[in-house]
């Protein structure tokens, strides 16, 4: 029954899970889960304990594997390659660990009793990373490090043009790189070239009070609630209160849905909220402070934490359905638009910063999002801070 859960974390997710469908994968009856496991939360976290040990193992192995380099030599830009080599591997070798730990994260979200298993992927990643910036020189970054991870890794797990999708990793590692130990991140032509051609999916501009927006609304309600799977033309004709038909008339394909999904959930996470003292985008200049405030503001509001959910709901659907990979590519290589409209609002020395340093940050900012995932509110502002501020001074914000 664990083999079959192990798998299912990729295939299906949670949202599609099932006793009976376990049962039937694992040729047992559904009724077995309760007698062995207690219940069908109960099992599945059984399985997240066993990925967390089959992922320490996978970790352990790849430092073996590094164990004959002089990774010192490395601590330059060529250590984003081995990052990127590792993160490659991750999502591809060991797939169903991948899908498994996104879960977790996704879960200990909703549901206290996955926080356990939420704060041991946390402490695995830490030891790896800690291990792995030791041998480099880089333990100063170490956090850094494992925040981007776990942003780039997330996003690598969409398959849309798996010889570029490579390519623009690696791109971006070594960018990564870069920024951490010089505070410019250089330039990225390969992404620049593909965020080009992934315009071409993005979603046309909802305007407010259409039909176009109420389906779109309806859609995004439904992925924050009950996952992306569960956005069908039925459910979100049913959900908007209008008929099937002109559901499928406005959006005739469930990439063209999902994709306004994406679009409403989008608007969610950029628009000022009523009660949020963050700086809006039309200022001229956001402080240090500011941003800090707004950052902290943002990562503690639960109702943007589930706007957010949402949208790592949409990644993960995109990422097992191949029929969606053109949306998946749209969110993975055009992020970065509204961090951009605040970097460069901030004070720094020298130059603004540029759309790919925005990009960099973004990714660092979706990791550092899943690292808070399971702790308090006062863990998670000591967090932010404390992350917050070693990246505003690589990027030379002054205090």
């Amino acid at each position: 029954m664990l083999r079959a859960v192990g798998g299912m974390w990729r295939s299906h997710g949670r949202a599609q899970m099932s006793a009976r469908l376990v049962g039937q994968k694992a040729g047992v009856q559904a009724s077995q889960i309760n007698y062995y496991f207690g219940g069908f939360e109960q099992m599945l976290c059984s399985a997240q304990a066993q990925a967390i040990e089959a992922a320490s193992q996978w970790c352990e192995a790849r430092l073996m594997d590094l164990t004959p380099l002089d990774l010192s030599a490395a601590q330059g830009e060529s250590f984003g390659h081995i990052l990127a080599g590792l993160i490659e591997a991750w999502c591809t070798e060991a797939a169903d660990l991948a899908f498994a730990w996104t879960e977790c994260l996704l879960l200990a979200g909703r549901n206290p009793g996955y926080a356990d298993a939420a704060r041991q992927w946390q402490a695995l990643w830490t030891r790896f990373f800690d291990a792995l910036c030791a041998r480099a020189g880089l333990s100063v970054h170490s956090a850094l490090m494992r925040h981007f991870f776990y942003g780039e890794a997330f996003m690598h797990r969409l398959i849309w043009r798996p010889a570029l999708d490579r390519a623009v990793l690696a791109e971006s590692c070594v960018s990564w790189l870069r920024l951490l130990l010089s505070g410019e991140a250089g330039t990225t032509p390969l992404r620049a070239c593909v965020q080009t051609e992934v315009h071409r999916y993005t979603p046309g501009v909802l305007v407010a009070g259409s039909v176009q927006a109420q389906i779109a609304e309806a859609a995004a309600d439904l992925v924050e609630r009950d996952g992306a799977a569960a956005v069908t033309h039925r459910a979100a004709a049913a959900a908007a209160g209008l008929t099937l038909g002109a559901t499928t008339y406005h959006f005739s394909s469930s990439d063209a849905l999902l994709g306004a999904a994406w679009a409403a959930i989008y608007a969610r996470l950029t628009r000022p909220d009523a009660n949020d003292t963050a700086p809006t985008y039309a200022e001229e200049t956001v402080s240090r402070a500011e941003f800090m405030a707004g950052m902290t503001h943002f990562f503690d509001n639960p109702q943007q934490q589930n706007h957010m959910r949402g949208m790592e709901e949409l990644v993960s659907q995109a990422a097992r359905d191949p029929s969606l990979s053109g949306v998946g590519a749209m969110i993975r290589y055009t992020r970065g638009q509204t961090t951009y409209l605040t970097l460069r609002r901030l004070p720094r020395e020298g130059a603004a910063a540029d759309r790919q340093t925005a990009a960099l940050v973004s990714t660092w900012l979706q990791g550092l999002g899943r690292d808070l995932r399971g702790m308090t509110s006062a863990e998670r502002t000591q967090a932010v801070h404390q992350h917050l501020s070693r990246i505003l001074h690589i990027l030379k914000v002054p205090a």
